[in-house]
């Protein structure tokens, strides 16, 4: 059976049943299969393409067409196939797919970005990705909270592990595209997905039936290739054989966070265009945990939920706090020693926090809590810090003694380039510093000024002269250097963008605006495409993901009236689809005429009356 695209996201919220947070799914994402006769080596390797394709489709269908070439109220019919075998060919050519090898993850996460960068929506959104390592790892919960509190589209990936000499090794994996979690509170959850891989007897001309694939996943405590720690596991009829949820892609609508420094709250905005749904795009608000102060906030790159930096208060010390946005609730990370005046991620998702007294570097570990990895005490307290999401160098502004330091990999405790400022680089006020990721390079600005600078280190000795001013006006802070390197800073409260012109390769006023004339505090911040891939582990082949042709899970063709993607059809899919038309929802908007009204519902309910 052909699947009619939905048209927004759904989340779980059956009737105010104790079930409505523990499920999450999105209705209508495509399923589209990778094995075809125009792709090189037929597509065997171009499931990442391929499954990134899916939400790239879901996403063209709900107010960014250029997502995939166009929008379709049925991308399984016989006409679409050309067109959507043309986006996956350049998808797997922004993600460097190798045909006989498959891709990995880093390729995987630039590739997207390029290509959504290529179709003019970039800008609007934001890779993560993350796979496993001795202290992190996927899990159902994970992924369902990047849905559930970001909007944001997962790729499911897991990995073919084999028992040899005592512990398990990957060989291999294969990527799919994530449909819902089911059950996620406890410890059953179940797991649905759009699965590309087709088997050896299926048409590699035309598309088969979009289908939704469902696992039940066990959390088992194991030695995995020496990370011995609990995984999300399916077992196979090969007790030796097992396959590991242990990688994720995030393709995440913009957001920002920035604070209310009257009343003392951290406000997210979620500005993306595709969040049609009125109550998704408010700004939703953050409360301090303890009255101090919150003085720095960054969205966690693995964990889909908010780190606040609190200020000391009577008789509470200054501490870090992990934040779910779903339900707004805080627990401790750990309290500091001193007071901290910014806190920031590499792109491990440790965590960096500035105080008045050191640097520290905390990694978040599987279970939620926090290990100090290193502490640099210093004399004299750092003004500020800026990180290289590429590749984790940390850079830390001593205005006083006018030096920039650069610490290579991260290594706080180790030997940094001491560079020495230009004597025309005079910072006033309240220095920011950020980083671009494609250049390697330190952009700095200052209250009191009117420029932002780019600095380049000299070949032969540690000093930082101007590479390229940019004039912004009076009072510029909050400085972000963004993909793309686009440039986000506050002047008089107020967020600015700015934007290379091809024509000149100068930076100006941003033309493709988002988040521009938003009202900020005291600072902001907006996350940026990152993984922690590391080429020394990642790059071997058995962290490659290709196909599956083993996998044996059945396939649910797709129906109408499954709205809730759970696989059956019942009472609770007509409580879901009713609760969305009560509430004017685009997801309940059937015929795709761009409204909800009776025709809408005449449809649903005769598709609900045939059943699947």
């Amino acid at each position: 059976m052909n699947r009619t695209l939905s048209a927004a996201l759904v989340l779980a919220s059956l009737s105010g049943t104790a079930g409505a947070q523990c499920s999450v799914w999105r209705y209508g994402v495509p399923d589209f299969d990778q094995r075809r006769s125009t792709l090189p080596s037929s597509g065997s390797n171009y499931c990442v393409p391929t499954s990134l394709c899916n939400h790239m489709a879901y996403i063209a269908n709900h107010g960014l067409p250029n997502a995939f070439g166009h929008s379709s109220s049925n991308w399984a019919s016989s006409s679409e196939y050309n067109h959507a075998s043309t986006m996956i060919s350049a998808m797997g050519a922004h993600c460097d797919t190798d045909p006989d090898g498959g891709t990995n993850m880093s390729d995987a996460v630039e590739g997207c970005a390029d290509f959504m960068d290529a179709r003019n929506i970039g800008y609007p959104f934001f890779i993560f990705g993350y796979a496993a390592n001795d202290e992190w790892t996927p899990s159902p919960k994970k992924m369902a909270a990047w849905i559930q509190n970001m909007h944001a589209f997962v790729n499911m990936h897991y990995g073919h592990w084999e028992w040899d000499g005592g512990e398990w090794e990957r060989n291999g994996g294969h990527a799919t595209s994530l449909v819902g979690v089911w059950d996620h509170c406890g410890s059953t959850p179940r797991v649905g997905f759009s699965d590309p891989w087709t088997g050896n007897g299926d048409s590699k001309a035309t598309q088969s039936a979009f289908a939704v694939k469902y696992w039940e996943p066990e959390r088992v405590f194991a030695d995995y290739d020496g990370d011995v720690m609990y995984r999300w596991i399916k077992r196979t009829d090969d007790p030796n054989k097992i396959k590991v949820l242990d990688k994720m892609i995030v393709i995440m609508p913009m957001i920002a966070l920035t604070n209310d420094p009257v009343f003392n709250y951290v406000v997210m905005y979620t500005p993306s265009i595709f969040n049609t749904i009125e109550e998704d795009q408010a700004p939703t608000h953050i409360t301090s945990p303890t009255g101090g102060k919150i003085v720095g906030a960054f969205l966690h790159p693995a964990e889909a939920r908010h780190i606040i930096a609190v200020k000391a208060i009577a008789n509470t010390p200054a501490g870090l706090w992990s934040v779910d946005p779903s339900d707004n609730s805080r627990v401790k990370l750990v309290d500091l020693p001193w007071e901290p005046r910014t806190v920031k991620s590499d792109r491990h998702g440790n965590i960096l926090v500035l105080g008045d007294g050191s640097v520290r570097k905390y990694r978040v570990l599987a279970d939620g809590s926090v290990r100090l990895l290193q502490d640099l005490v210093t004399r004299t307290p750092f003004d500020a810090m800026g990180v290289d999401s590429s590749n984790d160098d940390i850079y830390l502004l001593d205005v006083a003694g006018r030096k920039l330091k650069r610490y290579d990999g991260g290594d706080l405790l180790g030997v940094p380039y001491d560079g020495t400022l230009a004597g025309n680089i005079l910072p006033t006020g309240t220095p920011t510093i950020d980083v671009s990721s494609m250049q390697h390079k330190p952009f700095i600005t200052w209250t009191g000024g009117t420029q932002i600078l780019k600095l380049t280190p000299a070949a032969t000795a540690a000093f930082w002269s101007i590479d390229t001013s940019i004039n912004v006006g009076a009072n510029p802070k909050n400085l972000h250097v963004l993909d793309g390197d686009r440039i986000a800073y506050s002047t008089n409260n107020m967020l600015r963008e700015l934007e290379i012109d091809p024509a000149s390769g100068r930076y100006v006023p941003a033309i493709h605006k988002v988040l521009d004339g938003q009202t900020v505090g005291d600072f902001f911040m907006i996350p940026r495409s990152q993984t922690n891939y590391d080429p020394a582990k990642h790059s071997l082949p058995g962290w490659v993901s290709n196909p599956d042709p083993a996998d044996d899970t059945p396939e649910y063709p797709v129906c109408l009236a499954d709205f809730n993607c759970d696989g059956f059809v019942n009472a609770l899919d007509y409580d879901a689809f009713a609760s969305e038309f009560e509430a004017g929802h685009h997801v309940a908007d059937m015929n795709f005429d761009g409204f909800v009204n009776g025709l809408d519902y005449d449809l649903f309910a005769s598709h609900f009356e045939e059943g699947c």
